[in-house]
């Protein structure tokens, strides 16, 4: 699911498409208060055929960025990203077509009958393609790998930059023969037409758009050869995901029953604080969080404890008002059976934090230190930590090392999957947050990867510290050969 600031900017980029498309297809010279100007005809070239394609590629970019680190074998794919990532280059593209189509519609003199017939034509057939092909470019995008999605974009691209041009070079000859016709910046039946249809289509676009970001649907897409070869792993891996899904959901709505707020969940950071530093401050983590538990045991008893005696002093006055006479031993009271708090069912991850933890333990050249829940799970070589595991109520977290070209790669590729963590503190330190489900494979080799890089650090800061040490000795060397030569003299 989309986060609700994400939802907002999909809003935000869709309304904007929607406003640059008004103002493309409307001609400028029509306008009451810009008719008859001097510069309205060069101002509107400026700003439909240099500023808003512009402004389209800019709105552009970040629903591409998204869409590019959701495309893996071209499953779970958000259909909001997919269909914004379009939306303002589809938009674009129809407004300016209509835009030229009106332009032709003044009159065929300026081009002759053959290239004015021609050019209607291919406007024409082409605006009708295009509204076409946008129900159906979520479907089509789907199945696109992330080369067959560069190529697309940059399709688009051309394409706008040629319509671009073609409009400008139509806008040209038709200001050319008639800038100076008074009817020329007035209106006309076609343009009556399309701001009558305008309406409809803006209201028809609206709701689409609220519904598409309200429903958030998540699509999936397996090729011919996953259906074939990979189709179970494929198939618990999609209902892992669903059942996942529910799960939140759940949480979402029910919080106040659950007594958990997911939305807190999401943005918990491990509690205790990871250092890198010596076995000893590993040990400080773990009393930190017996700490923590016991803390929590203590207030469940005060709670527990406070109901007792509200229990004994609302009953208090009730004995009071009975007649001594009628006192009599004590009964005991019949159980009052409770009704049972709902459990929360756990998650299925893939992998599974014990295959997670299992992976890393067969890392050689490490050692390992866990709490007593099992909970957190700290890896280190020579004292220094290389790999940290912690398992919550929602999910797991793998804290782990990467070289500095990696780093980059995963943040894009796994996004809010693989983060930067403000603890550990390190310029190689990252974040994987499992909520569902990852590559074993290559979780296993990011893991490995982790040791790899710890080694090359160490084996660098010993480079360094050995430089250093050579530079001083050097250095010592030379003053006491000056000193000496000093003396002699």
């Amino acid at each position: 699911m989309l986060t609700k600031g994400q939802k907002i900017i999909m809003y935000l980029i869709g309304a904007f498409s929607l406003l640059i498309g008004i103002f493309t297809f409307m001609p400028f010279r029509t306008v009451p208060f810009f008719a008859n100007s001097a510069t309205t005809l060069n101002a509107e070239g400026i700003v439909k055929l240099i500023i808003f394609p512009l402004l389209v590629v800019g709105m552009s970019v970040y629903p591409n960025l998204i869409k590019y680190g959701q495309i893996y074998d071209c499953r779970e794919r958000s259909k909001i990203i997919n269909v914004m990532s379009y939306f303002p280059s589809i938009t674009y593209i129809v407004a300016i077509l209509v835009f030229i189509l009106h332009t032709l519609s003044y009159s065929f003199s300026p081009l002759g009958p053959g290239l004015w017939a021609t050019a209607v034509l291919l406007v024409a057939g082409y605006l009708v393609f295009m509204v076409i092909l946008g129900h159906f470019a979520d479907a089509i995008s789907m199945r696109l790998s992330k080369i067959g999605s560069i190529i697309a974009d940059s399709l688009i691209g051309v394409i706008i930059i040629a319509l671009a041009i073609c409009a400008w070079r139509v806008s040209h000859h038709y200001n050319l023969f008639a800038a100076h016709t008074g009817a020329y910046y007035q209106g006309d039946p076609f343009l009556f037409c399309l701001l009558i249809a305008a309406p409809f289509a803006l209201y028809y676009a609206i709701k689409g758009l609220i519904k598409l970001i309200t429903v958030d649907e998540w699509n999936v897409y397996i090729s011919a050869a996953d259906a074939t070869d990979n189709l179970a792993n494929i198939s618990v891996a999609e209902y892992n995901r669903a059942y996942n899904n529910i799960l939140d959901s759940f949480e979402y709505y029910f919080a106040e029953i659950t007594s958990e707020d997911p939305e807190e969940e999401l943005e918990e950071e491990p509690e205790e604080e990871l250092e890198e530093e010596s076995e000893e401050e590993l040990e400080n983590v773990e009393e930190e969080l017996e700490e923590t538990e016991e803390t929590t045991e203590e207030e469940t008893t005060e709670e527990e404890t406070t109901e007792e005696e509200t229990t004994v002093e609302e009953t208090v006055p009730a004995e009071e008002e009975a007649p001594a006479e009628e006192e009599a031993p004590a009964e005991e009271e019949a159980p009052v059976e409770e009704a049972p708090k709902p459990v929360k069912a756990p998650k299925v991850l893939t992998p599974s934090f014990d295959e997670v933890v299992a992976m890393a333990q067969s890392i050689e050249g490490g050692s390992e230190v866990s709490n007593e829940n099992k909970t957190v799970y700290k890896f280190s070589y020579e004292k220094k930590l290389f790999l940290i595991l912690q398992k919550t109520s929602n999910d797991y977290r793998v804290a782990f090392l990467a070289d500095n070209e990696d780093i980059l790669k995963y943040i894009i590729k796994y996004p809010r999957v693989i983060i930067k963590p403000s603890s550990p503190k390190g310029d190689n330190w990252l974040l994987l947050i499992n909520k569902n489900n990852f590559d074993a494979e290559l979780l296993e080799t990011i893991m490995k990867n982790s040791l790899t890089t710890l080694k090359r650090l160490l084996e660098e800061a010993r480079a360094a510290k050995e430089a250093e040490k050579e530079a001083k000795a050097a250095a010592k060397k030379e003053a006491k050969a000056t000193a000496e030569k000093e003396a002699a003299k």
